[in-house]
């Protein structure tokens, strides 16, 4: 959303400043793709709203998926475990520039964004709590999850996470 308007005889503008939100994309049936996938979304601000797809053994993306990825406002592709060519393949079905994983952050439009705890003005009350390391497929994408990097800088940050220590606390969660 831009917006000009006038400040004291001057132009002035307005913009939303928004994440850059990506798909990321994995093997068809991949648990550890979409394990992994999910843990890279869960730092980042848009992790909430960056849908994870099977991509097919011939690089094409199924017509329901690409739907999502349309309704999602992606803006770009990140192969997470993917060949060069099948990830090429998707992001060029999706109109998506595409980048592998482990640069994500550095490379392409999908590098801006950040984790909200980057923009926090103050602690909040409780951490928010993540699957269990390791924990099954279902609580991974209830909860989320992070690599163990990715949790121990958070420990630090202004929105704390942690893991549960109840097995029903995902749930309750």
């Amino acid at each position: 959303m831009n917006q000009q308007t006038e400040y004291r005889g001057q132009m002035a503008m307005q913009a939303a400043v928004l994440p850059a939100r990506a798909v990321y994309l994995i093997k068809e049936g991949s648990s550890e793709g979409f394990r992994r996938a999910v843990q890279e979304a869960s730092t980042r601000w848009g992790g909430v709203s960056e849908p994870i797809v099977e991509v097919l053994p011939d690089g094409s993306v199924p017509p329901g998926h690409e739907q999502v990825v349309q309704l999602s406002g992606a803006v770009g592709a990140v192969n997470v475990d993917l060949s060069e060519d099948q990830a090429r393949a998707a992001a060029t079905q999706l109109d998506l520039d595409c980048t592998p994983l482990l640069r994500v952050d550095q490379d392409g439009i999908t590098r801006f964004t950040c984790h909200p705890s980057h923009t926090a003005r103050s602690a909040v009350d409780s951490a928010h709590v993540l699957a269990r390391a390791g924990g099954s497929l279902w609580q991974v994408a209830a909860a989320g999850d992070l690599t163990e990097e990715a949790f121990d800088e958070m420990q630090r940050s202004a929105l704390p996470v942690r893991r549960p220590r109840t097995t029903d606390e995902i749930g309750r969660a």
